[in-house]
């Protein structure tokens, strides 16, 4: 048993050491986490960015749950920086064969599906206020990223007064489906670099440069953050992009499965059927119990079962025993001097042997000298 409480003591201590050691690992914020990353520290993380927003007086905090008018307040900002997991290819794609066309028939229509930038959830959102940015170095969904000659891009758009001209440290373009709604704010070559797109009270903004703001290159567009982040607003970076997704909770799955009134309804089902089974039918029973407990019969039993299995003389050994055992622990006497204190307190009385003939008199007298004792102890 000892072995084994070592043996799970020992990996218990393991196990809280690598903790230790793995929470205070400088290099795991620096390594552990993807690009773009608040909790990433390294040149090509965020950290900075959240921690500049925060210090000038908004609230930052990471997203790891669905961007909808449940999860985020409105007029909130999310940063969605970096390229999603599933990304698309520029080229259709389609796992099925090209039907064989007969001589004479007509050619049939090629439809072009376009992949929608938001969700149905995610656009709800952004027209009731809110403002997503989005900024990926790579294709998805239904943007375009592109090569630009020059890395400057002059503003062409009336948008956030005061910065004319952003210098990213890569130039990149952006285009596509997406921004078919949308207008340039920033252009370089007469291609759009930073857009938006109005929707509702809210607005999208895309550009195709996530490292303008990572850990690296913030000092230099500290006013593009700023502007991007607007007013006093509530700010999220998305986290769900980067593999940190957390459910939304049994309550808002209820809610969306539309299972609140059935649920309501089971409940005042079973509470029904608890109070059916509850309720006395006919006559109470008669709960009362005699808990006494019959003390005489029970010494007199006792005393015909020592009487049956000892002698006399055993049954006052046992008891002079017990007298020598309390004295000991009232007094703290031992040896001669605690043989001495009971020889006292039985009136010279001493301890019967085990085959000791004993007439009743003697019995009674013996008893009756170690009963005194115990009443004087």
């Amino acid at each position: 048993m000892k072995r084994t409480l070592f043996f799970l003591a020992g990996i218990a201590m393991y196990f809280v050491a690598v903790l230790l050691w793995v929470g205070g690992d400088k290099l795991v914020a620096k390594h552990a986490y993807d690009d773009f990353s608040i909790s990433n520290s390294s040149e090509k993380g965020l950290s900075l960015a959240s921690k500049y927003l925060a210090r000038s007086g908004r609230r930052v905090g990471p997203l790891t749950l669905a961007l909808n008018d449940r999860n985020v307040e409105r007029r909130a900002v999310v940063f969605r920086l970096g390229t999603p997991s599933a990304t698309f290819t520029t080229e259709d794609e389609s796992d099925e064969k090209p039907k064989k066309r007969k001589k004479g028939d007509k050619p049939e229509p090629r439809t072009h599906y376009v992949t929608p930038l938001l969700t149905d959830e995610e656009d709800a959102w952004v027209r009731a206020g809110g403002r997503l940015v989005i900024a990926s170095e790579k294709r998805f969904e239904s943007l375009d990223v592109g090569d630009a000659a020059d890395k400057a891009a002059k503003k062409v758009f009336p948008l956030w007064p005061g910065i004319d001209t952003l210098h990213f440290p890569q130039p990149r373009v952006v285009g596509g489906e997406a921004l078919r709604n949308g207008h340039t704010v920033y252009a370089a070559d007469d291609k759009s670099v930073v857009a938006r797109i109005a929707a509702g009270a809210g607005d999208v903004i895309v550009f195709g440069v996530p490292e303008a703001l990572d850990n690296q290159y913030l000092a230099s567009n500290l006013p593009f953050l700023v502007a991007l982040a607007g007013g006093a607003r509530r700010v999220y970076f998305d986290e769900t992009i980067h593999g940190m997704a957390a459910g939304e909770g049994m309550l808002a799955l209820l809610k969306e499965w539309k299972l609140g009134p059935f649920l309501l309804l089971l409940l005042i089902v079973t509470a029904t059927i608890f109070w059916r089974g509850g309720a006395r039918i006919g006559v109470p029973d008669d709960e009362f119990r005699d808990t006494r407990s019959e003390a005489i019969d029970l010494v007199g039993s006792l005393g015909a079962l020592y009487d049956r299995s000892m002698t006399k003389g055993e049954a006052l050994a046992a008891y002079h025993r017990e007298l020598t055992r309390a004295v000991a622990a009232s007094t703290g006497l031992r040896g001669e001097a605690l043989h001495k204190r009971v020889s006292e307190m039985t009136g010279g009385v001493g301890p019967a042997w085990k085959h000791q003939q004993l007439t009743e008199e003697e019995f009674r007298r013996m008893l009756t000298s170690l009963n005194a004792a115990f009443a004087r102890l």
